[in-house]
């Protein structure tokens, strides 16, 4: 098995993955702040708070889920498929949000993910 690089996968942790619930919402908040710190993956300069993200969860359907990544029951990781664009003719097309913890970012477990 081959990662999308073209490398073989190593999996270095095992990964559970879950639909994210409001007790996430912390660990959640946590890596998310940790990417508008590092500039890596969002355009966001404003940290967010465990509530707003529990808020944010809470708002969320079935279209646009959360999943978390967790490794011995720490949440190291979250996804979420998110509105494109409001016009009727992108109501099938999502985008998609990744976000790793800083120690886990050159981890070979994520390869598995790609």
């Amino acid at each position: 098995m081959y990662n999308r690089r073209r490398r073989p996968l190593r999996v270095t942790a095992a990964l559970t993955l879950r639909p994210a619930a409001a007790p996430a919402a912390a660990a959640i908040c946590l890596i998310y702040n940790q990417g508008i710190e590092d500039r890596v993956a969002t355009l966001e300069t404003e940290l967010r708070t465990p509530d707003e993200r529990r808020e944010w969860l809470a708002a969320r359907g079935p279209r646009h889920p959360v999943i978390v990544a967790e490794s011995g029951g720490t949440v190291v990781g979250w996804g979420s498929l998110n509105v494109f664009n409001a016009r009727p003719a992108y109501q099938h097309v999502a985008d998609l949000s990744v976000y790793v913890e800083r120690g886990w970012r050159a981890a070979a477990a994520w390869d598995t993910a790609c």
